[in-house]
């Protein structure tokens, strides 16, 4: 029998990137997801 395991994890984020000429100088978020799975 083969056991498997599997966690998501996601997590909102925020900066801002001074001094660039676009829209990234202002605050803006992002928002990752991480997977992670064993099997075994």
């Amino acid at each position: 029998m083969v056991t498997r395991i599997r966690r998501y994890v996601e997590t909102d984020t925020g900066h801002r990137v001074p001094n660039h000429k676009s829209k990234c100088r202002h605050l803006h978020g992002h928002r990752y997801r991480f997977e992670a799975e064993i099997e075994g």
